[in-house]
């Protein structure tokens, strides 16, 4: 059974030992797991889940969703709302995406409060 644990500890500067402790399992399991040689227990799977925040089902590549089942009925919202625009987006040539990407982040960048904004009307108060 293949699982998504490496990447996972590799992103939390984890050895194998150290997921082991976290996880309450031997060093051994870790790396068996990860050359796919193991299949975990359930409870196992729980715990990684857990401790990685993301779901069983990730990590067991049945699923591209990496959100825990918490997270997930609201994320599920936002991609229904989001989704027919994503499809539109896969569309576009390449240049064009790349443009969509650079007027989202001005976009974003646009709704920062100012700092100097912030300081005068702090001044003004004084």
């Amino acid at each position: 059974m293949k699982i998504r644990i490496k990447d996972f500890r590799l992103k939390k500067h984890l050895t194998q030992a150290g997921l082991a402790t976290a996880l309450e399992c031997s060093q051994n399991l870790i790396s068996r797991m990860e050359s796919g040689s193991a299949d975990p227990k359930a409870s196992v799977l729980l715990q990684m889940a857990d401790y990685f925040h993301v779901s069983v089902d990730y990590l067991l590549y049945h699923s591209e969703i990496s959100l825990p089942p918490d997270v997930l009925p609201s994320a599920n919202l936002q991609i229904a709302r989001v989704y027919p625009y994503y499809l539109k987006f896969q569309e576009l040539t390449p240049e064009n995406q790349e443009l969509i990407l650079l007027i989202m982040e001005k976009l974003k960048l646009s709704q920062l409060p100012e700092k100097s904004g912030a300081s005068a009307s702090q001044q003004e108060k004084k």
